[in-house]
């Protein structure tokens, strides 16, 4: 059986200077014990380091 669990997260990208302003989704794999992110303003093939990623990772080290 497939389970997923949905996180959304309001993000102002770990910028200290801006309000939260950019929704992204945190989702666990329950049956595979994956955790993926999703960012739709992140281009796919994009080198840099996401700035909203930490918010993600800061959520999953609470879980």
């Amino acid at each position: 059986e497939e389970a997923l669990i949905l996180f959304p997260i309001l993000s102002g990208g770990n910028d200290r200077s801006l309000s939260a302003n950019h929704w992204t989704l945190l989702v666990l794999d329950v049956a595979n014990e994956h955790w993926r992110f999703l960012n739709s303003k992140r281009p796919r093939k994009s080198t840099q380091k996401d700035k909203y990623l930490l918010d993600a990772e800061k959520l999953v080290s609470f879980l």
